[in-house]
């Protein structure tokens, strides 16, 4: 799976106790969006990431390389491109979804795995 986006994302919420992390572009009526734009991870097991930047490409890395795991976790590495470089999170597995959530609800508190 691969997502492409020129909006600006913050590092929006993360469970702990879930493993879960939500990557937003909040709705800006300025900017002409009138939807947010999330990219929820679930499973995740390492963030290198900053709080804020703008545009994100999501591909998984092909030089991933999990020598620590255990057999049977089946952690990607995704690679995660943005205006400002390259950074990477594990995870099992990501979503996208646009929504018209207001500005702090978060869909982490209502997603079920």
């Amino acid at each position: 799976m691969t997502f492409q986006s020129d909006r600006r994302f913050e590092l929006w919420d993360y469970s702990p106790s879930h493993s879960r992390l939500l990557l937003r572009s909040p709705r800006n009526q300025t900017e002409g969006t009138t939807t947010n734009l999330d990219v929820i991870f679930r499973g995740v097991d390492r963030i290198d990431l900053p709080t804020l930047f703008h545009g994100l490409t999501i591909t998984e890395d092909p030089e991933q390389d999990h020598p620590d795991r255990e057999p049977g976790q089946y952690l990607v590495t995704y690679l995660l491109r943005t205006a400002t470089g390259e950074f990477r999170i594990d995870a099992l597995r990501f979503s996208s979804n646009e929504n018209r959530m207001e500005i702090f609800d978060s869909p982490l508190d209502s997603v079920h795995d």
